[in-house]
């Protein structure tokens, strides 16, 4: 079993300059804030043992949630939220890190993802889904696309992690999460030869995994899922309109 981290202090530049809500978490969707999906999925999920929310106490005090369901603050940036997480479980069970603009995902996708965890080893998993797979599933969505030698594939948006080895790669780590949306900046901080084979196409999947844990210093695992809702993230007017439409379905 695996504890959870659900991610929920983020801002929607966009959706609050709108008025549509300031933070992504209690964003409208079909009645129901966005967080309210994410923890669905994770209280359906057979993997998962406790659920941690780190986002906005003055707001998240105020709902209704399950006894399973933990707070703590959020950080400024995504990755103290992520610290003020771990250090709140203080636990060094492995902890999925989930981010609270994926309304589509399931219980299912979960669980596929830690199954396949399960079959490696290692200290970091990071799940990929092949475009073909995401723009079957999601045809009017608009995700960020790499072109690997083994494919064209997007990222996910949760992740696998062992809570030791996250202060000996914060800095880096850093650098990955802002710029994990720009394939560009990313490729360029795994250095110039690494960058020159994803220009040309050249660069596979296990090569990215064995740079990423060189420069990270610990053993990172990639993941291919065949379930694109864990990447279809929902942070933009349009993104609301369609999680509407899908989930009306």
């Amino acid at each position: 079993m695996y504890n959870a981290i659900v991610l929920a202090g983020g801002v929607s530049k966009e959706l609050s300059a709108d008025h549509v809500q300031t933070y992504e978490a209690f964003i409208d969707i079909g009645g129901k804030p966005m967080l309210y999906f994410v923890l669905n999925a994770l209280l359906k999920s057979e993997k998962i043992s406790k659920i941690l929310v780190s986002g906005p106490m003055e707001i998240m005090a105020k709902i209704d949630l399950p006894e399973k369901v933990k707070l703590v603050q959020s950080g400024e940036t995504i990755l103290d939220t992520v610290v003020n997480g771990i250090t709140a479980l203080e636990s060094l069970k492995k902890t999925l890190i989930v981010t609270v603009d994926v309304p589509f995902i399931t219980a299912a996708a979960i669980d596929d993802f830690l199954m396949q965890c399960e079959a490696e080893e290692g200290d970091f998993y990071y799940p990929i889904i092949e475009k073909s797979i995401s723009e079957a599933k999601f045809p009017q969505g608009k995700r960020t696309y790499v072109k690997l030698n083994d494919g064209t594939f997007t990222g996910g948006n949760i992740f696998l992690v062992k809570p030791e080895i996250i202060p000996d790669c914060m800095r880096i780590a850093k650098q990955i999460i802002a710029n994990r949306k720009k394939p560009w900046r990313l490729a360029s901080l795994l250095g110039w030869i690494t960058l020159l084979k994803f220009v040309f196409g050249y660069l596979s999947v296990e090569a990215l995994k064995e740079r990423f844990s060189k420069i990270l210093a610990m053993q990172g695992v990639v993941i291919i899922s065949s379930y694109p809702e864990i990447g279809m993230d929902v942070d933009k007017l349009n993104d609301v309109i369609l999680a509407k439409q899908y989930l009306d379905k």
